[in-house]
């Protein structure tokens, strides 16, 4: 199965990326964005991904991955799509 990762960018916040290769022994993971360059990265600097089922949803806290890549992703693929409305019900304890 492809492990698919959140990598940061420069220009654009974070780009998805699946692992190519796990270097345990250096904390790096090489990765292959999705126009098939390769780039080695900090184990770090890369955040999980959602599964696909979980692309445009009203709800950040369902979200399995609840990270700073996930919710931007979710939030610019919902503002591209028009459903410019979100939340997120996330309990809080005092």
């Amino acid at each position: 199965a492809k492990r698919l990762v959140w990598v940061p960018h420069g220009d654009v916040g974070f780009v998805p990326a699946s692992v190519k290769e796990d270097r345990a022994a250096k904390e790096e993971l090489v990765v292959e964005l999705e126009d098939g360059t390769r780039e080695t990265v900090a184990k770090d600097d890369v955040q999980k991904m959602n599964p696909p089922k979980f692309d445009k949803v009203e709800d950040m806290a369902e979200l399995t991955c609840l990270n700073e890549a996930s919710v931007l992703h979710n939030l610019r693929d919902r503002y591209y799509s028009g459903l410019i409305y979100t939340y997120s019900e996330i309990g809080r304890a005092v």
